[in-house]
């Protein structure tokens, strides 16, 4: 019994040692690797938050710079008129004596002006409406050759009284779905551009087509035509180039037509005549 309390004593004094320094350094080494992570995933989102932030502006960017240049064109269209009937105006209130028809040419400047003034109201009305989506397509099926004839003809007679050619070919006789008021509009802003940019002796040819679903009509004509470097530049607001094609108007049309296309599930586009002169062509679908 005593030899077997003399072992446990000894045992009771049994030490045990541990090297730890590999244990220690390894939390070191954990603590480095841990506080590297964390810068790196620091710099990553920093990173990422800016680009995400960046590309979210753009659009927000995008639309304040084409407001600010809308405000700044509109600005300067209204301010023509405005200076022109002013001017006008006052001429004839400082000589009260003159008689109607003394004065019919400032009267007759003025309603010019007026009428001007009109158009651009209207025209950026019509704009704002599409941006704010407002502005809804009243759609109907309409005969294609029908509706061709009934806008063409006047233009036909006015191009000869102009010394011009208007030509016609259409071979598209089926009914389109679409709202004839805004088609008629584009295809008057396509041809009266063609009668403004072709000379004397020039000719405008419309043709007209149906292919896979499609209406395919282009306005062709060989007048001054436009550099190839502003062929999408001229659809935008109030852009006009600064060569021969450059005549009075507020350049709203082309883009008011390609809104109008686009709302019709179209497309319109612009490219260089063979020769001299411009093209302009739309495809929309024949049911939409």
């Amino acid at each position: 019994m005593e030899k077997t309390n003399s072992q446990v004593s000894e045992l009771a004094y049994l030490q045990v040692l541990i090297n730890t320094d590999q244990l220690q350094e390894s939390m070191n080494s954990f603590k480095i690797t841990l506080l590297i992570a964390m810068a790196i995933a620091f710099l990553v989102s920093v990173f990422l938050s800016l680009a995400l932030t960046n590309r979210a502006l753009k659009p927000v960017l995008k639309s304040w710079d084409k407001q600010q240049a809308f405000v700044a064109n509109a600005s300067h269209e209204l301010r023509t008129p405005l200076a022109v009937m002013q001017s006008q105006l006052e001429a004839l209130f400082l000589t009260p004596e003159k008689t109607v028809v003394e004065a019919s040419e400032p009267i007759a400047t003025t309603l010019s002006e007026i009428r001007r003034l009109t158009k651009l109201s209207n025209d950026l009305l019509l704009l704002a409406r599409f941006d704010a989506k407002q502005s809804f397509s009243q759609k109907k099926s309409v005969d294609i050759a029908d509706f061709l004839e009934n806008i063409t003809e006047p233009y036909t007679e006015l191009a000869a009284s102009l010394g011009k050619q208007l030509v016609i070919d259409n071979s598209a006789f089926e009914k389109v779905l679409v709202d004839p008021e805004q088609m008629q509009q584009v295809l008057l802003i396509l041809l009266d551009n063609a009668l403004k940019f072709t000379g004397t002796d020039g000719k405008i040819v419309i043709t007209s087509r149906v292919t896979d679903k499609y209406w395919q009509l282009s306005v062709a004509d060989n007048g001054v035509g436009f550099d190839e470097k502003d062929q999408e530049k001229i659809f935008e607001r109030f852009y006009r180039e600064d060569t021969a094609r450059t005549t009075k108007g507020s350049g709203l049309g082309l883009s008011i037509a390609k809104m109008i296309i686009e709302s019709h599930g179209g497309k319109l586009v612009a490219k260089k005549n063979q020769g001299k002169g411009a093209i302009f062509s739309w495809q929309i679908p024949l049911r939409f």
